[in-house]
């Protein structure tokens, strides 16, 4: 990876676009040759009628006959209706070519975005990840279905134009590259700032979405703790960083398209200069003086579209980079693991974990718990409690140390069997804008209905029978719905995908105390014969449990039943008592 953006997310090296466009080229190369030659072929024809009016024109002047001129009329317009023809059609296959690219491009882009860490996803810039998918993606997909047609067929064009001025003469062909010598020099000036200029142009945009969508998801708490103020000013601050780099970028075309005008104006009048007196010294013919006129005047089209996509190609190619940094090695999966879980054993063995760049959280973590055993661990907030969850279920690897599910690394394991181990239900659980059943069915796919509404009953959710459409409610902001019910949706699925372990963070927190102590005992009757953590802070679920882990500071201070570390009174009986003499 070139470098990272403030997100995290990494921006792919102009090396890794290089590999990457290859990849999208070889994946259909025959399409890919018929279409540079196809190009080639509507760019030469292009070419032909200043060339067939040279011609004309020295015929004339040498005395042919009106029929004669007449033929070379006709083939003029006979060419000028062909060369219309197939540059159509031309355009149309290169088009078609581009979107084929586009489609395997967003496929996997898809793919990339699924496949994701949870741990990078948790941790993300939403904002970024979004233009990433969206913007930046429609601006790629749009360079392959769009400006790569065009500028193909132009580039084509600029080469045989120069090689047909070169055939006719060759010092006007040098006197017409030496005239447009501003071109080259302007675009490498605008080429070597562009690139990061356009990075920071969608930087600047992303981190504006992040700030625009994190102030209206959280807009209550901006609300109750009286942040307006604070949130419109980091929004200004955004908006006018954002401001800032598109404003670079249009300083960079204000210098270089007014500099490819004037080198079009320069180039025609020195090559009809020198053209005028090689003609009188009879060094060239006039028709063939008057073709590479037309030709110069009419390089000027396909050499302007090359450099009116150069900007969205620009553009694009600062996009492509964010999309390809998706793919970065710094943020792949952990390499999976090739063995079998052997059971439903936790084995947690002398683990410390540290965010990067962060403090170290979890300091010699060693815990073993058995299979079928309901285990609560409890502790003050920022003890590491959710930490550890997500060590447990594999999202996060740890820093030192080890932990197995069934004798392999719970980290290493590969998606599917880790979903079929383990399952993570926390406070936050989407639903998809779809019905209740469908959100369910993502569990299990092939549950029957009976089987959806006994997962439901289980976790208390018995307003699913006051619903008139019952299962084939639309889950969305007018249904009526909370995040209780949310929760209790979350929790049905767990039950339906039926894996040999669960860990619960806070995952009734939504609930009312007596409610979410119902759903827990509904659940611990349901899984009994499966291995249930929960992560509490309502010891009443502790006080049912097989045994206890208290977390204090990163470590685990205290491991047995309830009673039996009520009688230490240590840690543990002073929560208790603070929860006992507090509402619950």
């Amino acid at each position: 990876m070139e470098h990272t953006s403030e997100s995290g997310f990494p921006i792919a090296s102009r090396g890794e676009l290089g590999r990457a466009a290859a990849r999208l080229v070889r994946a259909d190369p025959g399409m890919f040759f018929f279409t540079i030659g196809f190009g080639t072929v509507a760019a030469a024809l292009a070419l032909a009628p200043p060339w067939l009016a040279g011609v004309m024109i020295d015929k004339i002047t040498g005395g042919a006959s009106l029929a004669e001129v007449d033929r070379y009329g006709a083939a003029l317009v006979i060419l000028a209706v062909l060369q219309l023809l197939i540059s159509r059609y031309s355009f149309l296959v290169t088009a078609r070519y581009g979107l084929r690219l586009s489609q395997r491009l967003r496929r996997s882009i898809v793919d990339r975005v699924l496949n994701l860490p949870a741990r990078i996803v948790d941790k993300a810039d939403a904002g970024d990840l979004m233009v990433r998918t969206t913007n930046d993606t429609r601006s790629v997909t749009g360079i392959f279905s769009n400006a790569a047609p065009e500028m193909l067929i132009s580039i084509v064009q600029v080469v045989l134009t120069f090689i047909f001025i070169a055939v006719l003469s060759v010092p006007l062909a040098i006197v017409t590259i030496i005239g447009m010598l501003g071109i080259p020099v302007v675009t490498r000036w605008y080429l070597r700032r562009a690139a990061s200029g356009y990075l920071a142009e969608a930087d600047g945009h992303a981190q504006l979405a992040e700030s625009l969508s994190g102030t209206v998801n959280g807009a209550r708490a901006v609300e109750l703790y009286g942040l307006q103020r604070r949130r419109q000013d980091d929004i200004v601050r955004r908006a006018a960083t954002a401001r800032a780099a598109q404003f670079a970028t249009l300083r960079l075309r204000s210098v270089l398209f007014p500099a490819v005008d004037s080198s079009y104006a320069i180039a025609l009048v020195v090559v009809l200069l020198v053209g005028a007196w090689m003609f009188q010294a009879n060094a060239i013919a006039l028709g063939s003086l008057i073709a590479i006129l037309l030709y110069v005047r009419q390089i000027s089209a396909p050499l302007d579209v090359v450099l009116l996509w150069l900007e969205s190609l620009q553009s694009g190619i600062a996009s492509f980079a964010r999309v390809e940094g998706l793919a970065g090695s710094n943020i792949a999966n952990t390499p999976t693991s090739t063995g079998i879980p052997s059971g439903s054993a936790v084995v947690v063995s002398n683990v410390s974990f540290a965010y990067s760049h962060g403090p170290t959280v979890l300091h010699g973590i060693d815990l073993e718990i058995r299979p079928g055993e309901n285990l609560v661990i409890v502790g003050a907030s920022g003890a590491g409690k959710s930490t550890l969850a997500r060590l447990l279920v594999g999202i996060e690897a740890p820093t030192t140390g080890s932990i197995t599910l069934g004798g392999v690394e719970a980290s290493a394991l590969p998606l599917e069997v880790r979903r079929s181990q383990i399952a993570l239900v926390t406070q936050e659980q989407h639903l998809f804008h779809d019905t209740i059943r469908t959100n369910l069915l993502l569990a299990h796919p092939d549950a029957e209905d009976h089987e959806l509404h006994a997962a439901m009953s289980a976790v208390g959710a018995h307003w699913l029978d006051s619903l008139p459409a019952g299962l084939d409610t639309v889950v969305s902001q007018d249904d009526g719905l909370s995040g209780a019910h949310a929760q209790q949706i979350a929790l049905a699925r767990v039950l339906l995908s039926d894996p040999q372990t669960v860990v619960l963070d806070e995952a009734t927190s939504l609930l009312t105390p007596g409610s979410a102590s119902t759903v827990e005992r509904s659940l611990w009757s349901v899984l009994e014969d499966r291995t249930v953590i929960t992560i509490a802070h309502r010891l009443a679920t502790a006080r049912v449990a097989d045994r206890i882990a208290v977390i204090d500071d990163g470590r685990i201070r205290e491991l047995g039943d309830h009673e039996e570390l009520l009688r230490r009174e240590g840690l543990y009986m002073r929560l208790w008592n603070a929860w006992q003499g507090g509402p619950h």
